[in-house]
């Protein structure tokens, strides 16, 4: 979802609001959510969240929406619940990440 991407919270509540699945993943496997952690972008990620979003869904690489916010530093948003003993691929967790 570009608008996750973009970090634009009305039009992704709008869009969810007209039928496009929370959960969806675009052409590399990642979600909105994870875009929207990776990227910091709190309001989006809260809007993905009262909708309902899975926070465990993973990417290609094994990354969660934590672990994408975890590697960036969004510390605001690596306190939204998601299980942080998750592994990527390569066996780090979002708090081994952040200890790094």
């Amino acid at each position: 979802m570009r608008a996750s991407e973009m970090g634009n919270a009305d039009v992704v509540d709008i869009l969810l609001k007209r039928g496009v699945a929370v959960d969806t993943l675009d052409s590399s496997g990642v979600t909105a959510l994870i875009q929207a952690s990776e990227r910091g972008n709190t309001d989006v990620v809260n809007c993905l969240l009262r909708s309902g979003a899975v926070v465990d869904l993973v990417d290609e690489q094994g990354n969660t929406a934590l672990i994408s916010a975890a590697r960036k530093g969004h510390y605001s948003i690596v306190e939204r619940g998601a299980n942080i003993g998750k592994q990527r691929l390569t066996g780090d967790t979002a708090l081994l990440l952040q200890v790094k």
